[in-house]
């Protein structure tokens, strides 16, 4: 008997020792930064992702805390939530903030991170998980650029004349269309879906009397509506 319960000790605690391993690899290598933090906001264990990520060595980040490295302005909700997970309000939260890199560049990232406790619900730390967004913010910065140049264009345009009494976002919508989007393009620029920019094209359509984008663009450019 004294056997058997050893030997079931023993596996147990190869189980243990197996899980703690795979715990070990899938946070070391994982593809986004990970980083165990304590209740106070100290890096207690950081990967190779997020060393990266932030350009600090591990040691570097090992011996501060998430707000050093965090962007002054983002500051407030990261601690609003640890705050409610301490309290007990929330298990858990996703948002997206600004790291600042170690030259300096702001860092956008996705940070989902939940609070672990003990088995009498005490807490232990937090785990965090880090993913890169900033070449997205980039892309959606550069769109959001463009469609306000364009905004502008139009503005400008409406100023001059109107003779077919396009509405503003009828007149957005000439724009792409004479530069030669297609339905699914014009949607993305203008945050609406591609049947919504549809039915715009077919009112202008309607509002020019013209047969085809080819000829409502044509005649608005002959007419002074497109520059």
């Amino acid at each position: 008997m004294a056997t058997v319960k050893i030997s079931k000790r023993k596996r147990a605690e190869e189980a243990l020792q197996e899980s703690e391993e795979r715990f070990r690899n899938a946070f070391e290598y994982a593809a986004i930064g990970m980083a165990i933090v304590s209740t106070d906001g100290l890096f207690l264990k950081v990967n190779r992702s997020l060393v990266e990520m932030l350009g600090y060595s591990e040691q570097a980040l090992l011996a501060t805390n998430f707000q050093a490295v965090t962007h002054p302005d983002d500051l407030d909700v990261g601690i609003k939530y640890m705050q409610q997970m301490l309290a007990g309000g929330i298990d858990s939260c996703q948002f997206e903030k600004r790291y600042v890199h170690k030259l300096g560049h702001e860092v956008w990232a996705l940070l989902s991170f939940s609070l672990l406790r003990d088995s009498e619900s005490r807490p232990l730390y937090f785990i965090s998980q880090i993913q890169d967004i900033s070449g997205r913010k980039r892309a959606e910065e550069a769109l959001q650029k463009a469609r306000e140049e364009l905004e502008g264009r139009v503005e400008r345009q409406m100023l001059r004349r109107n003779p077919y009494r396009l509405t503003f976002r009828e007149l957005t919508v000439l724009h792409l269309v004479g530069a030669g989007r297609a339905d699914k393009e014009i949607g993305l620029e203008l945050g609406i879906s591609p049947l919504t920019a549809s039915k715009h094209i077919s009112n202008i359509l309607g509002k020019m009397s013209a047969a085809s984008r080819t000829e409502a663009s044509v005649r608005a450019v002959k007419e002074g509506l497109l520059d």
